[in-house]
């Protein structure tokens, strides 16, 4: 009866407020949508708000249909792709009358894709697919052979392990490294035609989606409290602090553990908002991790170090903990790690070519998710990225900072800083497009990715790499969707061609932050109102948001356990509307609130070290015309550290808008595939890409050729030289560069003086008579004797197999330092190439040294700063080292 009588008043209270604000005019309004005051609106979708909760019809209306085609790959051992580029199986979703899709047979590596697809969906409810795969064509290269040749790896008959279906139906899209888990997706077989086959039954959903949301007052006790006039900001905010009051009070330990995608979003949010409300909590969890003396990324979908130095990440969210609280104790415990990771990251990252870090990018997405498709975790350790370079420079300025505070000399730390920005600006930086290349990748010669990742563009502009003027140009010309900041732009096709769009909350409310300390006011008006539509129109904090549509990814169990979501809408109002900044002297108030949101807002029981607050803020702007703290009026607007107590703090802004600057508003454009390039005879071809008008042909890292109709190019096969090849659309975007491709090979293979073992049966396609176990005991130290027959520069790398785990576990891979007669020149990384696979052998990242002409003595050790994190895997097999000369 209770019940009853509460859903009463709620849809009383939204009738009432329906008509008490029909009049509103938009906060904000695009092609798509409309957000007012209470409500949202989009078609026939909307949601409405009230002192009560939220109403919401989109679930109702929206519910999650099947795509018209069913699109498949199979992915061998949960890392070799079948397809590169826009290629996939195809079938029309027509199940028979008792719900099952019996999928034709699909032979592996041959793309069957539909001409003419059915726009409607099938009414007939599927609930069991048959699939088969025909995977003859490798079967008797086994046969014969005893491996199988791939694109970028031999397999071997005995590493072939496991066949992964990837499909694009809901429930069954999955992460590529989270299919090693998932054992209802491998292909059984094979049966007695030589088949392999999965059948597959759909989860059924009879129960309806909940259409509102009532709020309690539960977390009211625990957390801040806004009330604004703006009733769906204020319910969307409620909504994000139940949930994580509803998370860590239920089990705090265990939020940890399980409710963030992986470390690195914790990290983030932490830095972002959840510090703010729970410090207590996190600094317990940062201490658990700084007793054990090493820092790695865990329940990470991230290469592990040093291929990605998330580690920064942690101190990061350290320093920004101390800001909040201001425990000099903390920061003493603190500091040492930070230096520990400092100097191990300098000498295995620093990149002596550009001056950038090398390795990962260390934003809020998989790691493996944006790169080209040929570029192994080796190759990836050699990019460089503008979110890892852009959080590296924070992480130095933090060390100067800590250093000075604790009375140690900062003076190293801060030329870091000042070098690393110099770097980041002359490599990353675009004149011509107003905004940053997303990283530097390739392996002789360095090309730039022209794509954009929003999430390092605004870690750019709060660290403070970019000026004012970079700053200002970035949010007028980087692409936005009408929906929200995808993560990356062009999007990205993933294995089975559905399209990488994501909006990640998270990101984007980083994004606004940057975007309201330039200050862009459309940018700022843009990033808090498309939020506020999905987390309102979903009642929850969404998962993601796709780009393209507008769909919103939201799973009610999932979403309530999304920190880092619920930490995108926090940070709005602490970060962005109250503009709150915490540094040595106090909490310090810089607000930004666009003038559509004109009001007032009051945040209660904001707690500061020792202070309990209740802040007001009037009217709209950037700039602050009163600031008072107990009715007294202060000139600078900022709680003083040494405060204490419970004190009223009020803010008038000025009513003066904020710079109007536009943002670049702009329909989804979709990144071309990357040519397959192949030399044969001396003769660079590659098959046409759909979509491409021309391509352009690279020498040395330089445009050499730009061919409109042709997909082949004549080198010149007594120079050596590496070439690439990029396809541009009519849009003038580029596809990511091939694969290098090298006109001469000039390398040569040698082998160590140490002792060579091979007799396994079980490991096969090693060179000459054996191979060298390198482990922690055995040839900590390899050496190699050469003689040059003139000086020069030259790339070095090795051919290795490591069968230790899988590729994307966050554990830290094997590496061993390089030195060229006695000096050190870098790091060689040596990353797992498959769980099991022993017998599968690549190449190691490259390095360029200088060698004199004559003998020189060339090292590969193992030294302690190679494996901080003692409880990874250290084993791996060498075969040869690989010389050439540049």
């Amino acid at each position: 009866m209770i019940q009853k009588a509460v859903v009463l008043l709620f849809a009383l209270t939204l009738i009432i407020g329906c008509n008490s604000h029909s009049g509103d005019s938009p906060l904000y309004k695009n092609s798509t949508f409309t957000l007012n005051r209470h409500m949202v609106k989009e078609g026939a979708l909307g949601a409405e708000t009230s002192s009560a909760g939220i109403h919401s019809n989109y679930f109702k209306n929206k519910q999650q249909s099947l795509p018209p085609s069913l699109r498949y790959t199979f992915i061998i051992n949960g890392k070799i792709l079948e397809f590169q580029g826009q290629n996939f199986h195809e079938v029309e979703i027509s199940p028979d009358i008792n719900g099952h899709l019996e999928c034709p047979i699909s032979t592996y590596g041959k793309a069957e894709q539909l001409n003419q697809k059915n726009q409607q969906a099938s009414t007939t409810p599927l609930k069991t697919i048959s699939f088969q795969l025909d995977l003859s064509a490798i079967l008797q290269s086994f046969s014969e052979k005893g491996y199988y040749d791939f694109e970028q790896e031999r397999l071997y008959e005995d590493d072939l392990h496991n066949i992964y279906l990837l499909c694009n139906l809901p429930g069954q899209s999955v992460l590529l490294p989270d299919l090693q888990s998932r054992r209802d997706l491998i292909m059984r077989g094979p049966d007695e035609k030589g088949l392999f086959y999965l059948n597959i039954a759909l989860e059924q959903k009879n129960k309806e989606q909940p259409d509102q949301w009532v709020a309690t007052s539960k977390a009211d006790y625990f957390y801040p409290s806004i009330q604004s006039d703006i009733p769906i900001l204020d319910q969307s905010y409620r909504l994000a602090v139940e949930s994580i009051s509803k998370t860590f009070h239920n089990n705090p330990v265990q939020s940890f553990q399980t409710n963030a995608l992986n470390q690195q979003h914790l990290w983030y949010a932490a830095y972002l908002s959840l510090g703010i409300i729970e410090p207590d909590l996190f600094r317990k969890h940062l201490e658990e991790q700084l007793e054990r003396r090493n820092i790695h990324a865990e329940n990470s979908l991230s290469f592990g170090w040093p291929i990605s130095s998330d580690r920064i990440l942690w101190a990061l969210a350290a320093w920004e903990l101390y800001m909040i609280q201001g425990d000099r104790e903390w920061l003493e415990k603190a500091y040492p790690l930070m230096q520990m990771i400092f100097e191990q990251d300098i000498i295995t990252l620093m990149d002596p070519n550009t001056g950038l870090l090398k390795g990962a990018n260390i934003g809020i997405k998989p790691q493996w998710s944006v790169y080209p498709n040929w570029m192994s975790p080796a190759d990836i350790f050699n990019s460089n990225h503008l979110a890892t370079n852009s959080a590296h420079y924070q992480f130095f300025r933090i060390l100067e900072q800590a250093s000075a505070l604790l009375g140690k000399n900062p003076n190293r730390y801060r030329k870091y800083a000042q070098n690393l920005k110099l770097a980041i600006n002359e490599n990353f930086w675009q004149e011509d497009r107003g905004y940053y290349a997303a990283f530097l990748y390739g392996q002789q010669h360095k090309l730039s990715a022209y794509r954009v990742n929003h999430f390092a563009e605004a870690l750019a502009s709060l660290f403070q790499v970019s000026n004012l003027q970079q700053g200002q140009s970035v949010f007028q010309n980087i692409p936005t969707l009408a929906y929200g900041v995808p993560l990356n732009y062009p999007l990205m096709q993933d294995a089975v061609g559905s399209w990488q769009d994501h909006i990640a909350p998270m990101a984007q409310s980083y994004w606004t932050w940057a975007a309201a300390d330039i200050p862009n006011e459309e940018a700022v008006k843009y990033g808090i109102s498309t939020l506020l539509r999905a987390s309102s129109l979903s009642m929850s904090n969404p998962i993601a948001i796709r780009g393209t549509n507008g769909a919103i990814i939201s799973h009610k169990e999932r979403s309530e356990k999304e920190l880092w979501s619920a930490a995108a809408n926090l940070g709005l109002v602490y970060r962005v509307l109250f503009g709150m900044h915490f540094n040595e002297s106090g909490l310090e108030f810089k607000p930004h609130i666009p003038k559509t949101y004109a009001g007032t807002y009051t945040l209660d029981k904001v707690k500061y070290r020792e202070n309990n607050l209740k802040i007001t803020i009037e009217g709209f702007g950037h700039h602050i015309a009163q600031f008072t703290i107990d009715g007294v009026e202060f000139p600078k607007a900022e709680i003083p550290n040494d405060m204490k107590g419970s004190h009223e703090v009020f803010i008038r802004l000025d009513r003066q808008l904020a710079d109007q600057k536009e943002i670049n508003l702009i329909a989804p454009h979709k990144l071309l595939s990357s040519p397959n390039a192949k030399l044969v005879d001396g003769i660079l071809e590659w098959d046409p890409i759909p979509g491409a008008i021309a391509y352009t042909v690279l020498k040395n890292g330089k445009p050499y050729a730009y061919l409109s109709e042709e997909f082949s190019f004549r080198t010149n096969p007594e120079e050596g030289a590496e070439y690439c090849v990029y396809a541009l659309d009519s849009m003038g975007f580029e596809s990511f560069g091939s694969a290098p491709v090298f006109s001469v090979d000039q390398s040569r293979k040698i082998m160590s003086g140490i002792p060579y073992t091979g007799q396994s049966s079980n490991i096969k396609g090693f060179t000459g008579d054996g191979f060298a176990i390198l482990d922690r005991q055995k040839n900590r130290q390899v050496n190699y004797s050469i003689e040059m027959e003139q000086e020069g520069n030259y790339l070095i790398d090795f051919k290795y197999a490591n069968g230790n785990g899988n590729l994307y576990s966050g554990k830290d891979c094997p590496s061993r330092s390089l030195s060229v007669s006695g000096i050190y020149q870098g790091v060689i990384v040596l990353p797992s190439r498959g769980d099991g696979e022993w017998s599968n052998w690549g190449y190691s990242n490259s390095i360029r040294v200088r060698l004199p002409k004559g003998r020189s003595r060339i090292s590969l050790s193992l030294e302690s700063f190679n494996e901080p994190n003692r409880e990874a895997g250290n084993r791996v097999l060498l075969d040869y080292m690989r010389i050439r000369k540049e």
